[in-house]
């Protein structure tokens, strides 16, 4: 394995999507992982925040009731 596949593989190691995964079953050590986010460069800077909106019930427009047969569904 090339260095540049290792970073890779290290690099995949702790992928968000599969971090719980390799915990469980070994293939990550917990403190092998916490080291791992101690290293990474804090980007809070270049964060952008968001305020997020969300309606409350009755607010939110009644849903309209399917026509005469049921739903109906278009291919696009």
């Amino acid at each position: 394995m090339t260095a540049k596949q290792t970073k890779e593989f290290d690099e995949g190691k702790f992928d968000l999507r599969t971090i719980e995964r390799h915990l469980r079953e070994g293939i990550v050590e917990k403190k092998e992982y916490e080291d791992f986010l101690k290293k990474l460069p804090d980007e809070s800077s270049n964060a952008d925040y968001t305020e997020v909106y969300e309606e409350s019930p009755e607010e939110k427009p009644a849903a309209e009731p399917p026509g005469p047969g049921g739903p109906t569904f278009t291919s696009g």
